[in-house]
């Protein structure tokens, strides 16, 4: 059905290479980490774009950065509604949005 997920052209620390990954293809290889936690660490570390996500699959990427990669703080910057639940989740979540920042933030700032 799918390919195996093992054998990646590249590790996380290979700076020649980028990815662009979709909601959908994220969701595959989070759901599948368990079998191969190389692959979805690796993605994780090189993946510069994430297009096409659900606000449930923002919100597991956030979370999956936190766990996953390197133990770090990770900041997320939205500009709608649909962005408030990985806002939340973010270590530093910064709405650009108006008339929804208090929804996503415990303060609110116009400055």
């Amino acid at each position: 059905m799918y390919p195996p997920l093992g054998g990646l052209p590249w590790n996380f620390k290979n700076s020649e290479v980028d990815v662009a990954l979709t909601g959908k293809a994220f969701k595959f290889l989070e759901k599948n980490k368990d079998n191969d936690m190389f692959a979805f660490k690796s993605v994780l570390a090189r993946a510069q774009v994430f297009a096409r996500m659900s606000p449930d699959d923002k919100a597991l990427l956030v979370s999956s950065l936190q766990n996953h990669y390197l133990d770090q703080q990770i900041g997320m910057c939205g500009d709608g509604a649909n962005d408030c639940s990985a806002l939340k989740t973010a270590d530093a979540g910064i709405s650009l949005s108006e008339s929804e920042a208090s929804i996503a933030a415990p303060f609110t700032s116009k400055v």
